[in-house]
């Protein structure tokens, strides 16, 4: 195709190059494409830009579902922000399907956890809890969390499996992460707390108990470890720190 003519203007004398002839990172076929309302989820998947995310969604559907056709370990690593913003039914929809092999929670995705469970809401008001001392010291969770570090060590298991026992025993307004692992019994549920980072240590009824009582949690599921993640699938959501460490 030749280029447009231009009038008036002498382009032997301008350090041009054909448009055409340039190469270029985005092309016309890379565009999404509208998809009508009655459209599946996969449909959507499909027809959106073969660009960046759209790309990682994809490659992120079909790793996902190799991985569930294959019977090869699926684990969501989960940071907080996943659980108070109202994410874990869906979670706990992929537990029930036998989507997940494990679920990995650092101690803010824990805490989130267990207080919709018991109270049906979470997430206190951070700033103003620090400046009275009162950031972190619920009494009801500090008591669930004691009472499964307890159990984690008179069972000898780990503190996700503690605590999903310990929620079952419990009156609970809405199912949650820990309790529906342990209901569908998974291979694991694993709870990662770290000293210094997480207010659960800090709370005087875990204290308590826990360091006396409960055992280091285990870095990576033991279902992990005995089949190996090679060709599984680790989903890191809203972790920046720990669990890419616990992964590492």
């Amino acid at each position: 195709m030749q280029s447009p003519a231009l009038p008036n203007l002498d382009l032997t004398r301008l350090n041009t190059y054909s448009l055409f002839s340039r190469p270029s990172k985005v092309h016309a076929r890379q565009l999404g494409c509208i998809v009508g309302a009655e459209a599946t989820v996969n449909q959507l998947l499909n027809n959106l830009p073969d660009q960046l995310a759209g790309c990682s969604l994809r490659r992120w559907r079909d790793a996902l579902w190799s991985a569930h056709q294959d019977h090869r370990p699926v684990v969501a690593a989960l940071g907080g922000h996943v659980v108070k913003t109202g994410c874990t039914p869906y979670l706990i929809d992929w537990i029930r399907r036998g989507v997940l092999s494990a679920v990995c929670l650092n101690g803010a995705a824990a805490i989130h956890d267990v207080e919709l469970a018991v109270a049906g809401h979470t997430s206190e008001d951070v700033a103003a809890g620090l400046i009275d001392g009162s950031f972190g010291m619920a009494r009801e969770t500090s008591i669930l969390f004691a009472r499964a570090a307890n159990e984690a060590h008179d069972k000898e298991c780990g503190l996700g499996a503690a605590l999903g026992a310990v929620l079952q025993r419990s009156p609970v307004r809405a199912r949650t992460l820990a309790w529906c692992a342990q209901l569908r019994s998974i291979h694991s549920c694993s709870i990662h707390i770290t000293l210094g980072t997480d207010v659960r240590p800090h709370a005087p009824l875990y204290l308590r108990s826990a360091p006396r009582r409960s055992e280091p949690t285990r870095f990576l599921p033991d279902m992990c470890r005995r089949r190996g993640l090679a060709k599984g699938v680790w989903m890191n959501l809203g972790s920046a720190v720990i669990l890419p460490e616990v992964f590492s």
